[in-house]
């Protein structure tokens, strides 16, 4: 049956009238791990066997679109991202890499600070992000597709000779094939994904320098991102972001509680700030200020719930800063044609933290078959092996391994980072594959 989700936690809108049906087998793996349970026999039935373009999936579990810099210090003299600095977008130094200074806030009229001083700062930081793409959702009539839009929200972290990059939740752009950034004087320009981390909800996209007017350079700014660890209960908060996609909007709050762990519906455990600022639909990865203007966390909607009000939840900035600047020096990823796209001809299951605990099984995706004359077959990838990265990519589910297949080509060559049994316990290894082609995957 169709998994119900309302839409304020989706962030995603499905046109049903664009529905296509693909019917398939379901065959339960035999795991091979560190541990064994009784689990095992509803491990076999909770098994779906996954044949996705670029991993050859044959169904696709649903993918629900939920919608930087180096740690607290100093920054790199390379770094591509601003901490602690809030200079207009414009200002760079001689290599083309935004310097970082702190820029103290302070009230127009001299005094402290009050909420509008901060949000009129900050706003310029903040970007709109709407979405187009395709989602995969499992039904009682089978794996089917349907178009889908959605809204969430950005902040401008840094940028690097050629790009202007954007932190945003991982939900916010799971499932696009298109994505447009607004910036806060209304100016519109597409955007591409660069680096991207399911297991901590987080993605940067790149907007291209040379497709930003020079009056839009002038209106934005970097963002300064703050120190999420000296935050105090009953701190004040605000909250920017593109709420219910009608653009810019601002809710104030305090700091509720620090710390709290919260559970994705996979079993992944997240530690959080929980405010009682307003986190709506099309906030999520929008920017969560102290009322010095920092960015200390990046809202997300998903954790959300209707069945309580005054609960909202940012990701902490000092635990992803690092995360971010790995993200940001990624390859910009740009998705080819259906028709071109590179296969590796595997079937599959996703292990989430519930899986790997009760069978011993690391976090991934787990290789149940290879299918013969793939791509695979041709390579040192054996069954039972985990699948962790992609060209240095995370993937944490066969949706991720999807995604970022469909940025390459038949023919090219990606490098898989693997855990692989071996005597008793799992063992990482890199292993380099030429992708096949869909008529590949057609002999199957």
């Amino acid at each position: 049956m169709m998994e119900n989700r309302e839409d304020q936690d989706r962030e995603t809108y499905i046109d049903t009238e664009t529905v296509e049906t693909n019917e398939s087998e379901s065959a339960a793996p035999q795991f091979s791990g560190g541990k064994r349970s009784r689990k095992g026999h509803a491990m076999a039935k909770k098994m779906t066997t996954l044949l996705l373009s670029g991993v050859l999936f044959g169904t696709v579990a649903g993918a629900t679109m939920y919608s930087v810099n180096v740690a607290a210090g100093r920054m790199a003299a390379d770094s591509p991202i601003a901490a602690e600095s809030a200079e207009t977008a414009s200002d760079a130094n001689a290599s083309g890499t935004q310097i970082a200074t702190a820029v103290p806030l302070s009230s127009s009229s001299g005094g402290s600070a009050t909420v509008a001083d901060v949000v009129s700062n900050a706003m310029p930081t903040v970007v709109a992000i709407n979405i187009k793409g395709t989602e995969t959702i499992q039904s009682f009539f089978g794996t089917q597709k349907a178009e889908v839009s959605g809204a969430g929200s950005g902040i401008i972290i840094g940028k690097n000779d050629s790009e202007l990059l954007i932190v945003t939740n991982n939900h916010v752009v799971a499932s696009s094939d298109s994505i447009q950034v607004t910036f806060t004087d209304g100016e519109k320009v597409d955007a591409a994904v660069k680096g991207t981390d399911s297991s901590k909800d987080l993605a940067v996209v790149a907007v291209q320098l040379k497709d930003i007017k020079d009056s839009t350079m002038g209106a934005i700014k970097i963002a300064t991102l703050g120190d999420s660890d000296k935050l105090q209960l009953g701190q004040g908060v605000i909250a920017i972001g593109n709420a219910l996609g009608e653009g810019q909007s601002v809710t104030t709050g305090i700091v509720s509680m620090l710390n709290k762990e919260i559970k994705d519906e996979d079993g992944t455990s997240r530690t959080l700030i929980q405010v009682d600022a307003a986190i709506n639909p099309g906030n999520s990865g929008g920017a969560l200020l102290d009322m010095s203007g920092n960015v200390i966390g990046i809202n997300s909607a998903k954790y959300a719930t209707t069945a309580v009000e005054g609960m909202g939840f940012a990701i902490p900035i000092s635990q992803v800063k690092e995360l971010i600047q790995n993200l940001s020096e990624q390859k910009t990823k740009i998705a080819v044609a259906a028709d071109e796209q590179g296969y590796l001809g595997i079937q599959m299951q996703n292990i989430d933290s519930a899986m790997s605990q009760a069978y011993g099984i690391p976090e991934g995706v787990y290789v149940y078959k290879i299918l013969d004359g793939t791509a695979a077959a041709g390579s040192e990838l054996r069954e039972r092996d985990v699948i962790t990265e992609i060209n240095g990519t995370k993937v944490s589910t066969g949706e991720d391994l999807h995604k970022q297949m469909s940025y390459y080509k038949t023919g090219d060559t990606v490098t898989l980072t693997v855990q692989t049994l071996d005597d008793g316990s799992y063992k990482e290894r890199k292993i380099e594959v030429r992708l096949g082609s869909r008529e590949d995957a057609d002999k199957m």
